[in-house]
């Protein structure tokens, strides 16, 4: 009998002596508190296993607020391995609002995908953004937990810089990849022994000419904690830009010699590609951190415009007309163009413009608003297609970028805007055939309105170095008899300049003011032979003064001969 309770002793002291070492080895690792973009069901949390031996979590509970999660007897975490508790593992039917759409292949099963080789369960949560605390509990009622007080950023994780470090938020800080998390895999923040990184990228020249020698260029750096092992560096052209290093592909290798910590090696790999956009892909061998042994580069080679470009900008709308900011597209090919997943945006971020299919006819015009309904009052009678963004980047009055992007994430167009000063007066592209990167391609709206959306630009004219000016006839009679009543002014100007025309008598007295530093571009204007307050001028000579002010300020002069009236 003495015997059996020493027996029994033992073991309880064995089994205590398990949960306390388990308790040791199993951590808090990763908290995904701000989900990507508005979907709550994307939160997660990573618990990670430092041991070497499988550790059953029978009897532990995470606890979230007011919510507790036990885990059942076959959840359990394999060593050095990572376990997702996730607030909505998969849906039905699939969508990328679950961990499995999101993180997985989003077919709504999880762990049939390479991607999918950890496991998750799923768990109640509901995090907020710029503060909380998630805990786990072991059997013996250890308790590991984490408090956040600000906002890693969307679809940003924290991250425990190592597992086995203690609670002290301290040693939690926000990833440091671009994708935002690492989900089962090792943290960014996290240092490894053997871990190689390919920071940066790049060719030289930036933008190469088709089918002309340049140089591609790969910075690997040692960012592990001892001197690397020998490496090899492959680069591919993902000619189907499905993201796949696939058969045929490759366009060169090159060896990686073992590095110091910190030390950086730089590949030079002279390459030839054709005219277009090309998808570059750098990849190394596989190291302790896998993730960011592949980099890549987005390049267009040679000169094309693209086929849907960006044709006006209202980038400082009249907000006390209650009107709102808008880009017009326009397709300059001779094919219907699918902007389904197209982006557009500013410098600072792009979105989605659409999700749905839908088609751009040759030479049509479409209107991307922020806010549909307020386009149309502006607008009555527009009558081609609006889409409202469900994300809308604001356009700075001060200056800014508008940036156009295809569904494969490829820039198709760049427009660099100044301060816009006019209110309700849009940016209007003068060349469907030239560049939107040349300046001297874009003028403010000239028209009356403001804008012409769904139309012709109205600074699609003719432009010269100087002011051209043809009076005919001259001179003419305004006598109303229905010959020569009139004369026409034509005038051409340069580019992004207003314009200030007046008509003097030979005392210099003033007659007529036609235009007032109005912008302008070339074009025609009648002149009856009126004063500005309606009266007819009596026959004689008459000065026509014409300013144009711009970048410089030109002046010409003509006479203008009003014949003798009967």
């Amino acid at each position: 009998m003495e015997l059996m309770r020493r027996i029994v002793k033992l073991a309880l002291l064995l089994l205590g002596y398990a949960h306390t070492v388990a308790s040791a080895q199993v951590a808090l690792n990763e908290v995904l508190a701000n989900e990507p973009g508005g979907s709550t069901a994307l939160e997660w949390v990573e618990l990670f296993n430092s041991g070497s031996a499988a550790i059953s979590l029978s009897g532990w509970k995470f606890v979230e607020g007011t919510d507790t999660t036990w885990f059942d007897t076959q959840d359990s975490i394999a060593p050095r391995g990572y376990l997702i508790l996730a607030r909505k593992l998969v849906v039905t039917p699939p969508d990328s609002n679950s961990f499995e759409g999101r993180w997985g292949n989003g077919n709504g099963i999880w762990g049939d995908a390479p991607e999918e080789n950890f496991p998750a369960i799923e768990a109640k949560m509901s995090l907020t953004n710029s503060a909380g605390a998630v805990a786990l509990i072991s059997p013996d009622s250890v308790i590991q937990s984490f408090n956040w007080s600000g906002d890693a950023g969307d679809g940003i994780s924290w991250e425990k810089v190592e597992a086995l470090n203690g609670d002290d938020s301290a040693i939690w800080k926000v990833c440091a990849l671009p994708e935002g998390s690492t989900p089962g895999r090792i943290n960014s923040v996290t240092s490894a022994v053997n871990d190689l990184t390919i920071i940066r990228f790049y060719s030289e020249p930036d933008s190469p000419d088709e089918n002309a020698a340049f140089d591609l260029k790969v910075e690997v750096q040692n960012t592990g904690s001892s001197t690397s092992l020998a490496n090899s560096l492959t680069l591919f052209n993902d000619l189907n830009f499905n993201d796949i290093m696939d058969r045929g592909e490759e366009l060169s290798a090159a060896n990686i010699p073992p590095l110091s910590p910190a030390e950086i090696f730089t590949v030079n790999s002279p390459t030839t590609l054709s005219k277009g956009n090309h998808r570059l892909i750098a990849v190394l061998n596989a190291d302790d951190k896998v993730y960011n042994n592949q980099k890549s580069l987005d390049l267009r080679v040679g000169e094309f415009l693209p086929e849907i470009i960006i044709n006006e900008i209202m980038a400082a709308p009249d907000l006390a007309r209650n009107q709102t900011e808008w880009v017009e597209l326009y397709n300059r090919s001779q094919q219907n163009v699918n902007l389904k997943r197209w982006l557009l945006g500013d410098s600072k971020k792009q979105s989605v413009i659409t999700e749905d299919l839908i088609e751009v006819q040759p030479g049509q015009f479409l209107i991307l608003a922020e806010d549909h309904n307020k386009f149309l009052q502006t607008f009555p009678g527009f009558t081609g297609q609006v889409i409202q963004l469900s994300s809308w980047q604001i356009l700075d009055n001060d200056g800014d970028e508008v940036i156009l992007k295809d569904s494969l994430g490829f820039l198709a167009e760049k427009v660099s805007y100044p301060s816009q000063k006019l209110k309700g007066v849009s940016w209007e592209r003068i060349d469907y055939d030239r560049s939107a990167g040349e300046v001297n391609n874009w003028w403010r709206c000239v028209d009356s309105v403001g804008a012409t959306p769904g139309k012709q630009n109205s600074v699609q004219a003719s432009f010269s170095s100087k002011i051209e000016l043809k009076i005919k006839p001259n001179p003419f009679s305004p006598d109303e008899d229905g010959i020569d009543d009139q004369t026409e002014i034509e005038f051409t100007i340069p580019l992004g300049v207003e314009l200030t025309m007046r008509i003097y008598d030979r005392k210099g007295r003033l007659v007529r003011t036609l235009f007032e530093n109005e912008p302008k571009v070339s074009g025609k204007i009648n002149w009856e032979g009126r004063k500005d307050d309606g009266s007819k001028v009596r026959s004689g000579v008459y000065i026509l003064f014409v300013e144009a002010k711009g970048d410089k300020r030109e002046v010409k002069k003509a006479a203008i001969a009003v014949a003798k009236q009967r």
